[in-house]
């Protein structure tokens, strides 16, 4: 067997454990070479940076920076993709989970009964005399709340480490 056809083989199994773990290589060709070989004066990419494709479409950024004093390598510098931090939602939010359901019902049944006939006229003006009474006691029994600001990963110790550090500390 010719060293080419190991190299192919090499290649498709490389290829394959990429698309089976969702990873791809973070390559650019128009970006500086990060190795530079002096005795063929040719510039290549021999470092390998794999990144996950996940539900993100962002990819990282990878530059290549300047040379290290009396070397061929230049580093790569690879940056994440800035974490989006959701803004605060001042929208009020129903909690189902503490809402008191027996006095829901009681009170539907007593709004319900002075709803027009199923027979009326105006079905449009019924319709809205409906949701504003279902709203009336939605209002009355599930009560409504702003969602505290959600940050990955941050816990009690996190907050305790934070509040020690935004704290001036006087000895």
């Amino acid at each position: 067997m010719s060293t080419g056809a190991t190299n192919y083989s090499d290649g498709e199994s490389l290829d394959t454990w990429a698309t089976s773990n969702n990873t791809g290589l973070l390559y650019d060709p128009n970006k500086a070479a990060s190795f530079t070989s002096h005795q063929w004066n040719v510039g290549t990419n021999p470092d390998l940076a794999f990144v996950n494709f996940g539900q993100d479409s962002r990819l990282p950024d990878r530059r290549v920076l300047g040379k290290f004093p009396r070397s061929q390598h230049r580093p790569s510098l690879i940056m994440p993709p800035r974490l989006e931090v959701p803004a605060h939602n001042p929208v009020k939010r129903w909690n189902f989970r503490k809402a008191d359901w027996s006095a829901f019902a009681f009170s539907q049944v007593k709004l319900f009964e002075r709803l027009p006939p199923l027979d009326t006229t105006n079905i449009e003006r019924a319709y809205q005399e409906f949701c504003e009474s279902l709203l009336y006691v939605a209002k009355q029994c599930i009560p409504c709340a702003r969602r505290k600001n959600y940050v990955p990963c941050w816990d009690k110790k996190c907050e305790t480490l934070y509040q020690s550090f935004i704290e001036p500390q006087w000895d």
